[in-house]
């Protein structure tokens, strides 16, 4: 997710989100590859980081509400964590429509 972070883009929409994420995350594999790690070409593992994201989204919302603070930056976390809790479900969606856009690598006509 670090690479996320360092380009994040404020109010992204959820189907950049997507992109973003995948990109992010098989550019990781080529290098996990690359590296002799292995690596993996599907979105399977996007997937889990998501959901173990979810799960410490739930965490910081917890800590938010023992700590008294106000109901707004609870209520941005439930934002965060409900667009983030949808990429394990849409991901392979989203690549589905975007897949056209990558013809041209297939031809070498970029």
């Amino acid at each position: 997710m670090k690479p996320m972070a360092r380009f994040h883009l404020p109010l992204a929409s959820q189907e950049e989100t997507a992109f973003r994420a995948a990109g992010m995350y098989l550019l990781a594999q080529y290098f996990q590859k690359k590296s002799g790690e292995g690596g993996e070409w599907s979105v399977d593992g996007l997937k889990i980081i998501y959901q173990d994201l979810h799960v410490v989204n739930m965490a910081i919302s917890t800590r938010i509400r023992s700590a008294l603070l106000a109901e707004s930056s609870i209520n941005a976390l439930v934002i965060l964590d409900a667009r983030a809790n949808m990429i394990p479900f849409v991901i392979e969606d989203y690549l589905d429509e975007i897949k056209l856009l990558f013809d041209a690598y297939k031809t070498n006509l970029i």
